[in-house]
């Protein structure tokens, strides 16, 4: 016997307690927040969530996916993969000096200094979304090494590891320092690390 659908779209549900936890953080964020935000009663989130927990693993799961596949288009879109590298650092600071994004920075990295949210599937979410990234960009910078514009003096890892805490690091002091005027001179700096001589 087939149960009762859904009455409710489920990423639109997803975007909203994103949105909430991105704002509030984990600890700050109410069942009350989440109610309000999501539109739902009570007894149709315990039916779709077993706890806040679960919302929470949920929606920064949606959120990484989200944020990666924008920046696979930049990418994508890019003439040259040094230039793609630096089209996506561009979007981080837009996105990190936005007023839209005012003092939220990277819902990722702050979970990551967020030790409240840290739970083994919390903790095994973003584990493999640092894995995943610089996976990509250490395949990227390769590419980049292989026509010559990305220095091979050393290693694609270490490059794509450097890259990745350069990253993270403008994410999170966005929060508190959002000058563009600084974190274009960051990109500007990632760029001019890469770069072959």
């Amino acid at each position: 016997m087939k149960g009762r659908p859904r009455e409710f779209d489920m990423n639109e549900v997803l975007d909203a307690m994103m949105n909430v936890f991105w704002e509030k953080g984990y600890e700050g964020t109410s069942l009350a927040d989440i109610l309000d935000a999501t539109g739902l009663q009570k007894g149709s989130l315990y039916k779709a969530f077993e706890n806040k927990q679960e919302m929470f693993q949920k929606a920064l799961e949606r959120y990484i996916a989200n944020n990666h596949a924008d920046k696979k288009e930049i990418i994508e879109k890019a003439d040259s993969p040094l230039s793609g590298i630096e089209a996506m650092l561009k979007k981080v600071v837009a996105e990190a000096c936005s007023k839209e994004n005012d003092h939220r920075g990277c819902l990722a990295v702050r979970s990551m200094m967020d030790r409240t949210s840290h739970d083994e599937g919390v903790v095994d979410i973003l584990d493999a979304c640092v894995s995943s990234a610089e996976k990509g960009l250490t395949e990227l910078i390769e590419a980049g090494q292989a026509i010559g514009e990305i220095r091979n003096d050393l290693s694609a890892k270490m490059l794509a590891e450097a890259l990745y805490c350069l990253t993270s690091g403008m994410l999170a002091t966005s929060r508190i320092t959002r000058t563009k005027a600084r974190t274009d001179r960051l990109v500007a700096f990632g760029v001019e690390m890469l770069s072959a001589r």
